[in-house]
């Protein structure tokens, strides 16, 4: 792990999750405002138990191609919608979940030593189709979905998905 890493720190997780907050706006959650942040969004999330009471269930891997993660699945009308959470590793590279074997396990992993300290991928899954959170922030996508839209935008917004510029693995 490169050393421009590991001074940074986890967020506190437990702050307030909304659009004000994490974009720095006092304009509301318009759309404009959840596009923007979602466009210089990179789609990594740091997680703690809370991510159980948000509806996410925790799914031990299956194999090495099928690694744990975390789901939660909706609808909108007959449209099926995922918010998968793939990746879970510390900055460090270690993987605490790697040995969990239940929902239970996980988040007392969460709730215990490494609450905010896991580093989660978020993946849009709309039907059959897999997006990146900034592919949900395109104006076409808006225009096509926007009940959607709002819904997965404020949902990765409660989630804390993080800015580009503010993550440790990607602002380097």
């Amino acid at each position: 792990m490169p050393s421009a890493l590991l001074p940074i720190a986890a967020p506190d997780v437990s702050a307030e999750r909304d659009i004000h907050a994490r974009a720095g706006t006092t304009s509301g959650s318009s759309t404009g405002a959840l596009a923007a942040y979602l466009a210089g969004s990179c789609g990594h999330v740091w997680i703690d138990a809370s991510i159980a009471e948000a509806g996410f269930r925790f799914h031990r891997a299956i194999s090495d191609e099928i690694p744990h993660f975390f789901n939660r699945r909706s609808s909108i009308g007959s449209t099926r919608i995922a918010l998968t959470l793939q990746g879970g590793i510390t900055l460090e590279g270690s993987d605490p979940f790697a040995d969990c074997a239940s929902h239970e396990e996980a988040v007392g992993l969460l709730a215990g030593p490494v609450a905010g300290q896991s580093l989660w991928t978020v993946i849009v899954t709309i039907g059959g189709a897999m997006h990146g959170v900034s592919d949900i922030a395109s104006p076409r996508f808006i225009a096509q979905r926007p009940a959607e839209f709002r819904m997965i935008a404020e949902r990765l917004v409660s989630l804390g998905v993080l800015p580009a510029s503010s993550c440790p693995l990607c602002c380097r």
